[in-house]
Protein backbone atom coordinates (compact mmCIF):
# COMPACT_ATOMS: atom_id res chain seq x y z
CA UNK A 1 0.00 0.00 0.00
CA UNK A 2 2.74 2.68 0.44
CA UNK A 3 4.45 2.22 -2.30
CA UNK A 4 1.24 2.74 -4.45
CA UNK A 5 0.74 5.64 -2.17
CA UNK A 6 4.24 7.04 -3.17
CA UNK A 7 3.36 6.64 -6.82
CA UNK A 8 0.47 8.27 -6.94
CA UNK A 9 2.00 11.00 -4.43
CA UNK A 10 4.58 11.32 -7.31
CA UNK A 11 1.94 11.42 -10.23
CA UNK A 12 0.04 14.75 -8.31
CA UNK A 13 3.34 16.73 -8.23
CA UNK A 14 4.28 15.56 -11.24
CA UNK A 15 0.99 17.25 -12.55
CA UNK A 16 1.11 20.26 -10.60
CA UNK A 17 4.27 20.95 -11.93
CA UNK A 18 3.19 20.43 -15.26
CA UNK A 19 0.18 22.85 -14.46
CA UNK A 20 2.61 25.28 -12.84
CA UNK A 21 4.99 25.18 -16.33
CA UNK A 22 1.43 25.57 -18.41
CA UNK A 23 0.60 28.17 -16.02
CA UNK A 24 4.03 30.22 -16.10
CA UNK A 25 4.23 29.38 -20.00
CA UNK A 26 0.75 31.69 -19.99
CA UNK A 27 1.60 34.25 -17.75
CA UNK A 28 4.81 34.69 -19.61
CA UNK A 29 3.23 34.91 -23.02
CA UNK A 30 0.85 37.14 -22.12
CA UNK A 31 3.99 39.51 -19.99
CA UNK A 32 5.39 39.39 -23.88
CA UNK A 33 2.36 41.10 -25.84
CA UNK A 34 1.96 43.83 -22.96
CA UNK A 35 5.58 44.56 -23.28
CA UNK A 36 5.19 44.80 -27.21
CA UNK A 37 1.86 46.89 -26.96
CA UNK A 38 3.67 49.02 -24.38
CA UNK A 39 6.75 49.69 -26.63
CA UNK A 40 4.54 50.23 -29.26
CA UNK A 41 2.50 52.78 -27.23
CA UNK A 42 5.52 54.68 -25.96
CA UNK A 43 6.24 54.97 -29.72
CA UNK A 44 3.85 56.12 -30.75
CA UNK A 45 3.97 58.87 -27.85
CA UNK A 46 7.47 60.04 -28.98
CA UNK A 47 6.14 60.80 -32.32
CA UNK A 48 2.74 63.02 -31.22
CA UNK A 49 5.59 64.61 -28.47
CA UNK A 50 7.57 65.30 -31.55
CA UNK A 51 4.72 66.88 -34.00
CA UNK A 52 3.67 68.90 -30.63
CA UNK A 53 6.72 69.85 -30.67
CA UNK A 54 6.85 71.38 -34.19
CA UNK A 55 3.27 72.48 -33.64
CA UNK A 56 4.11 74.53 -30.73
CA UNK A 57 7.47 76.26 -33.00
CA UNK A 58 4.81 77.05 -35.72
CA UNK A 59 2.62 79.05 -33.24
CA UNK A 60 5.17 80.64 -31.53
CA UNK A 61 6.84 81.37 -34.47
CA UNK A 62 3.45 82.22 -36.98
CA UNK A 63 4.53 85.47 -38.09
CA UNK A 64 8.37 85.03 -39.36
CA UNK A 65 7.91 84.34 -43.00
CA UNK A 66 10.21 81.37 -43.54
CA UNK A 67 8.11 79.66 -40.92
CA UNK A 68 4.61 80.45 -42.91
CA UNK A 69 6.89 79.73 -46.19
CA UNK A 70 7.92 76.41 -45.11
CA UNK A 71 3.89 75.48 -43.79
CA UNK A 72 2.60 76.69 -46.77
CA UNK A 73 5.29 74.59 -49.05
CA UNK A 74 4.76 71.31 -46.73
CA UNK A 75 1.10 71.31 -45.61
CA UNK A 76 -0.29 72.97 -48.83
CA UNK A 77 1.94 72.29 -51.33
CA UNK A 78 2.88 75.56 -52.49
CA UNK A 79 5.48 77.10 -54.83
CA UNK A 80 7.26 80.29 -55.90
CA UNK A 81 6.45 81.39 -59.35
CA UNK A 82 9.36 79.57 -61.72
CA UNK A 83 9.79 76.99 -59.31
CA UNK A 84 9.97 73.38 -60.71
CA UNK A 85 8.02 70.77 -58.77
CA UNK A 86 9.68 67.33 -59.10
CA UNK A 87 8.09 64.04 -57.67
CA UNK A 88 5.22 64.37 -55.34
Amino acid sequence: MRKRTNILTKAALIAVALFLIYQIIGINAKYQKVKAERDAKKAEIAALEEENGLLEYRIENSNDPDVLEDVAREEYGYVMPGEQVFGG
